[in-house]
């Protein structure tokens, strides 16, 4: 998938209801299929020495993408789902222990 640079009319969106992220240095919003998509979507600032701010919608900590098991657990129907198993599993596992145990014990009265 080739992803195309969007120039700026296309990025900033109203500081309303449809503001997915904020950039907090050039002070506009950005839709949140433009956060994280590999390009710089922040308007581009600099300090007051004159070098750049480097891009807040494509930063390290906002774009890197959680764990497999923080992924499972933070989707609660993954969650439900993976409790339902569990619970399943056990009740399976009491049942046949119990049948066990009942096959054992008439067994051993038959025997006598």
């Amino acid at each position: 998938m080739i992803l195309k640079q969007l120039d700026s009319t296309e990025l900033l969106v109203s500081v309303s209801s449809d503001c997915d992220f904020f950039c907090k240095s050039s002070r506009s919003c950005l839709r949140s299929s433009l956060v994280c998509n590999g390009f710089p979507n922040c308007p581009l600032t600099t300090t007051p020495d004159g070098s750049p701010v480097p891009a807040e919608d494509e930063s390290e900590d906002l774009c890197s993408k959680p764990s497999l098991l923080y992924s499972l657990v933070s989707n609660r129907f993954v969650l439900i789902g993976l409790s339902l198993l569990i619970l399943i599993v056990l009740l399976l596992l009491t049942i046949t222990i119990t049948r066990r145990i009942m096959v054992k014990y008439r067994r051993k009265n038959d025997s006598f």
